[in-house]
């Protein structure tokens, strides 16, 4: 069985990260036969780190918008693809990463939506197919929060995995409490987008082009984004116990 990981931002590359420590002090190896880990950061700072072999197996992505202003304007002048969410060039230029704003987030995907696309099939062409893909990171920021539902059918039209599930941090009570948070907006609105889509009864289908110029099949914009959904709070992240993680229930979400 071939599982890939899929780590977005900064939250996402430090969980590769203690897997791939965690391997080497069990296994000796930087990760387990069957299983890859790539990462999507718009940091350009973040680099993996190696373990004590002096190397490691986390392959990156940079999401850059260094210097992107031509593809940007590109998008905003494309009559096909809907450029309503694009902020100004000038302002998301300006930025350091995603800025923890999830529209940068979204934009720097965008930007590179080929070069993802084109890993990821390589990668399923080397694997043979993965039986299951996870997404793990944080939706407080914006790189997880703006390409957390691209990614997803992303993942579903290039790969195709039997399972697919995101492991995404929220954040802790005291900003949940606030509800002004960037931290919480970011996360509200991402959670709210997969709940839109998960919606059985509804059947709320995710229609968009692609960067590309390809339209996501119905068949699979009909899907869920996801397969099962796991949340984790930081208020018990360093807490061993099952209230750790839960499956999330969206019903449940207010602002």
């Amino acid at each position: 069985m071939s599982i890939l990981y899929v780590g977005i931002g900064s939250s996402g590359l430090n969980a590769l990260e203690e897997a791939q420590q965690f391997n080497y002090e069990l296994n000796r190896k930087n990760v387990p036969e069957d299983v890859h880990y790539l990462y999507l950061d718009t940091d350009l700072s973040k680099k993996p780190r190696k373990t004590p072999l002096g190397s490691n197996d986390i392959t990156g992505i940079s999401l850059s918008l260094e210097q992107m202003a031509f593809p940007i304007n590109q998008f905003i002048e494309d009559p096909n693809i809907d450029s309503s969410w694009i902020p100004p060039v000038n302002t998301a230029l300006g930025t350091s990463g995603a800025g923890g704003m999830s529209s940068y987030g979204r934009l720097a995907f965008w930007i590179h939506f080929t070069a993802i696309k084109s890993k990821l099939l390589e990668l399923n062409k080397s694997y043979k197919g993965f039986d299951s893909v996870f997404i793990v990171g944080s939706l407080t920021g914006g790189t997880g929060s703006g390409t957390i539902i691209d990614l997803a059918y992303l993942i579903r039209s290039a790969i195709s995995p039997s399972n697919l599930i995101s492991l995404l941090m929220i954040p802790k009570e005291s900003d949940l409490e606030t509800g002004t948070s960037n931290y919480f907006l970011n996360s509200f609105f991402a959670l709210k987008s997969i709940e839109y889509y998960s919606d059985e009864r509804a059947q709320n289908e995710y229609k968009i082009t692609w960067p590309d110029g390809n339209p996501l099949p119905s068949t699979i914009g009909n899907q869920p984004p996801f397969d099962l959904n796991i949340l984790i709070s930081p208020d018990y992240f360093h807490q061993s116990n099952i209230d750790s993680t839960f499956i999330c229930d969206y019903n449940n979400l207010s602002p």
